[in-house]
């Protein structure tokens, strides 16, 4: 079972896909957008994390899949990005960063 992530600019998108590349379930969650200035758009690391999360959960139950069936993932974005962590993940001991 190949498991799909599609991280959209509005919303992550899961599917899980079989050995006969059928769709065998799916799964959508709209993203928060932020605006802080006029025009511009951002979105937050954990509001992804926690949207992908609830997503892969939320497929993996609507087709009765356990994860030990997983033998892939596939991770699609629209925009190239990258969020730096330390070496626990943790993304509070690097916010503000950019600022």
């Amino acid at each position: 079972m190949i498991l799909s992530i599609d991280q959209g600019t509005t919303g992550t998108t899961v599917l899980l896909v079989n050995r006969q590349a059928r769709v065998v379930a799916h799964a959508y969650a709209e993203l928060p957008q932020h605006y802080p200035r006029p025009g511009w758009v951002e979105h937050r690391p954990e509001d992804i994390l926690q949207v992908t999360d609830r997503v892969i959960k939320r497929a993996l139950a609507n087709g009765r899949i356990a994860p030990r069936h997983i033998r892939a993932i596939s991770l699609q974005a629209g925009a190239s990005g990258w969020v730096a962590t330390d070496l626990a993940g943790d993304l509070e001991a690097l916010a503000g960063c950019a600022r």
